[in-house]
């Protein structure tokens, strides 16, 4: 259980060196140690801090009220936009 919740923080601490990128944004933060369903880690370490650079991902996908949601991580050319840009995007 504590090495769920470890892991699940590790991911912030690696976003606290872009503190200056961030300081005007709300933080949520999600624990979940529950092991009765599946979820998709997206790995910090696949999103680049800029655009035009390299990003596994297309798309970031949640379930927000039972609802399922997602936010594009490329434009319409299927450029990168960046981690910060995508974080704008979410408030």
């Amino acid at each position: 259980m504590y090495c769920t919740i470890l892991a699940q923080f590790g991911r912030l601490f690696k976003l606290i060196e872009f503190k200056k990128d961030f300081e005007n944004c709300d933080i949520e933060l999600i624990v979940d140690n529950a092991t009765t369903h599946t979820s998709k880690n997206y790995d910090i370490n696949h999103f680049n801090k800029f655009p035009g650079t390299n990003c596994i991902f297309k798309t970031i996908e949640w379930l927000e009220n039972d609802l399922k949601q997602s936010i594009d991580c490329v434009d319409q050319n299927g450029v990168y936009i960046g981690l910060l840009d995508i974080c704008k995007k979410l408030g």
